[in-house]
């Protein structure tokens, strides 16, 4: 028996928490293919710019030129705009660092925290054998909550309550933009299947099959 579980149940246990390290493999495979694509959007802009700059009268800034997204012939009066912008934006913001991977970062952080809360946490809290999913707590996850909060509702900027409240080894500063870069992602992502593995085994007893559900590199 558990001292601190002691109605746990690990074989649904193990089952909840690999099913939710799965969905963070899943979102963090397509935040990896979003950024790479951003990426590749920006190297083709400059070879566009490159390919038509002789051209044009070198009086024109490339950068101020439309870039736009629709439906449609854009000289046909019946096309659909759906968004417009110039193309040194597009380059800006699609250049590493640039807006979309902020965005695709706090976007990550706000989607693990939705299916950790309401799809795995239930779950998990009663597999371990608690009355109440509230009971169960992980620092880190708390973290993500705590930035999920000032995403949505501070315009990704941290407060100063996130920041105090924070655990340790974060490296956020009240006022500063919540801007995770691909190396602290990889490791929030190794951190949260740590937990889960150290959950298990907690929970679960020493037994080493435990921590055959994945490899923590």
């Amino acid at each position: 028996m558990n001292g601190q579980y002691p109605n746990v149940d690990v074989s649904q246990l193990r089952s909840v928490v690999e099913a939710f390290v799965t969905t963070v493999d899943d979102l963090y495979g397509h935040h990896l293919d979003s950024t790479a694509g951003f990426t590749a959007n920006h190297k083709l802009m400059i070879r566009a710019q490159e390919e038509i700059r002789n051209s044009l009268p070198p009086e024109i800034d490339l950068d101020q030129l439309e870039f736009f997204y629709g439906h449609g012939n854009p000289n046909d009066p019946s096309n659909r705009l759906l968004h417009k912008t110039t193309q040194g934006e597009f380059k800006r913001r699609n250049a590493k660092g640039g807006r979309n991977h902020v965005r695709a970062g706090q976007l990550l952080l706000v989607l693990i925290y939705a299916f950790w809360e309401h799809e795995y946490r239930p779950p998990l809290a009663a597999a371990l054998g608690l009355a109440d999913q509230n009971d169960l707590k992980l620092p880190l996850l708390g973290d993500l909550r705590l930035l999920r909060r000032d995403i949505i509702h501070h315009r990704g900027i941290a407060t100063k309550e996130t920041v105090t409240r924070l655990s340790a080894g974060h490296g956020f500063e009240e006022g500063s933009e919540i801007n995770l870069s691909g190396s602290d992602l990889e490791e929030l992502i190794r951190k949260i299947k740590g937990a889960m593995d150290e959950l298990v085994v907690q929970a679960g007893g020493t037994d080493p099959l435990h921590r055959t559900l994945w490899h923590v590199q």
